[in-house]
Parts: C-alpha cells; sequence; structure tokens
C-alpha cells in the first residue's frame, strides 16, 4: 500500500504519507477507514512528497467525483505537504482543487513541522 495513514481519535487527528505510486485501490482503501472511522471531521496532516499519481484520467475523475460525494458532511482542517516540484503536477494541481472546494480550513505546505504547528493552531477547526 502507497498510503500510510494513522488515525489518533484522542488528538484526533489523521496523519497521512503517500509513498510511491498512488493508485485508485490506495485511496479508496484510505476513504473507507476514513468514513469507516467515523473521521472525516478529524483534522488532517498528508505528506504527499514522497508519492505520485498512478492513475489514469478516467480514474482520478472517479476519485474526484467519491471525494466530492463527502462535501456534505462536517471536516477537520487540511494540511497537505508537497515538494516544489509537485506544486507543478497538473494531476496533484486537481486533487487538491477539489479538496480546497470543501468548506474547512486548508493549506498547502513544504514542511510537515509547519503544517503540524499550522494544524494545532486549528484544533477545534470543524465546518
Amino acid at each position: 500500500m502507497a498510503l500510510h495513514y494513522f488515525i489518533d481519535s484522542k488528538r484526533r487527528l489523521v496523519s497521512v504519507t503517500a509513498e510511491g505510486a498512488i493508485t485508485r485501490a490506495d485511496v479508496d482503501a484510505y476513504l473507507e477507514a476514513v468514513v469507516g472511522a467515523r473521521a472525516l471531521e478529524y483534522r488532517k496532516l498528508f505528506d504527499w512528497r514522497a508519492g505520485t499519481p498512478a492513475m489514469d484520467f478516467p480514474e482520478l475523475m472517479s476519485v474526484i467525483a467519491t471525494v466530492k460525494n463527502y462535501h456534505d458532511r462536517p471536516h477537520g482542517a487540511l494540511a497537505v505537504v508537497v515538494s516544489e516540484q509537485q506544486r507543478q503536477s497538473e494531476k496533484l494541481a486537481r486533487v487538491l482543487g477539489v479538496l480546497l472546494s470543501v468548506r474547512r480550513p486548508m493549506r498547502v505546505f513544504s514542511s510537515v513541522m509547519t503544517a503540524s504547528r499550522w494544524l494545532e493552531g486549528n484544533s477545534t477547526s470543524v465546518c
């Protein structure tokens, strides 16, 4: 599995690390775990720096449609950590665009430490 995640119910935080090629099955498993744990409203720290999308256009659009299905539920703050090179990725930009359309605090960072500090300041933000 290319997405490694830890759901911390005590801290109300989901920490996700992407590693290697990220497939639709990886994203589906992650979403199933988060929804199943009732953790959509938890804050999320998503470290994407070592991950790359390995989905064709129809798969990517299907993931986007799935994510949009959760827009009507409360979401916690989201911090996404990407490399400078990834900031130029069209696929990643599409996914981030969908994530930005959810009413919640969200920022993109280049450092996990900075992202973590920002999330701590958004510990009670649920939209």
